[in-house]
């Protein structure tokens, strides 16, 4: 996908002319694909435990995270 336009600013000088800019940005992934398992546990009723594995091209991660509620 590729998006385009032109973002205008309002007056910037003295005469009351702005700044243009227009931009094309191509939206293509470098990375296609991925796969993402993930589980949580409630360790007691104030503390859980979330984790997550991310499997994709070339990239792999893990994220753990703690989370007490008083």
């Amino acid at each position: 996908m590729t998006v385009s336009g032109l973002v205008r600013s309002g007056a910037l000088f003295e005469d009351g002319d702005g700044v243009g800019l227009r931009y094309k940005v191509d939206l293509k992934s470098s990375r296609p694909w991925a796969a993402i398992g993930g589980a949580n546990l409630e360790l007691s009723s104030h503390w859980a435990m979330q984790a997550e594995y991310n499997w994709g091209k070339d990239s792999n991660r893990f994220v753990l995270s703690l989370t007490f509620r008083p």
